[in-house]
């Protein structure tokens, strides 16, 4: 129970200092509050609304998580998340190869550039 908690609060204190979420906060959290009203209550609300959020979001990310687990640890899931993964990277290949040629179509000095490139990249001339 004692490494939970040392857990916790070592995530906690890490959260806590990090400077990203306190800029992202400084320049969220003042388009939503009005200056006519008590500040505190706003960004008490604010952070109250935004921290429920954040525990239903990940909340249902561990449920997601834990379903697919339970369904990509069979064989027949493990084939499908193979040819499903095989299958994205096939066609990732194919658009970043048609963007290429599409661009690099109009341009002849810029394909003979990148042809050279690859070329002398690969076999070291």
């Amino acid at each position: 129970m004692k490494r939970h908690k040392k857990k916790f609060i070592e995530g906690f204190l890490i959260t806590l200092l990090n400077p990203k979420p306190i800029f992202f906060f400084m320049a969220l959290f003042p388009q939503f509050i009005s200056l006519n009203e008590a500040y505190i209550f706003q960004f008490v609300l604010l952070a109250i609304t935004f921290s429920v959020l954040v525990v239903i979001i990940h909340s249902i990310y561990a449920l997601f998580a834990k379903s697919a687990k339970h369904k990509l640890s069979t064989e027949k899931g493990s084939r499908v998340l193979s040819k499903t993964s095989g299958s994205f990277f096939m066609y990732f290949f194919l658009v970043v190869r048609s963007l290429c040629f599409f661009f690099l179509q109009e341009n002849e000095k810029m394909k003979s550039a990148l042809f050279s490139f690859v070329f002398a990249r690969n076999f070291r001339i």
